[in-house]
C-alpha cells in the first residue's frame, strides 16, 4: 500500500501509513527492481513524498 501511495504522490495516504505501520518503510517490491516505496516516489518525481519517507527512516534500514 505503501508503494502505491508512494508512486501516485499522495503525501496524506503515505503520513497516515507509516504512522500505523512504520515496516512499511523497509518492504521491496517483487520482482526484479526490488524498490523501497522511497525508490518508487523518487523514479515519479514526488519529491514531497520522498522528503517525507526519508526523513522517517532510520540509517540502518539504508543498508538493507
Amino acid at each position: 500500500m505503501l508503494h502505491l501511495a508512494s508512486e501516485q504522490g499522495f503525501v496524506h495516504v503515505a503520513r497516515s501509513l507509516v504512522d500505523q505501520f512504520r515496516g512499511l518503510l523497509i518492504i521491496r517490491t517483487e520482482g526484479d527492481k526490488k524498490d523501497l516505496p522511497v525508490e518508487k516516489a523518487l523514479i515519479k518525481k514526488h519529491d514531497d513524498v520522498a522528503a517525507y519517507l526519508i526523513s522517517e527512516m532510520d540509517n540502518e534500514w539504508w543498508v538493507l
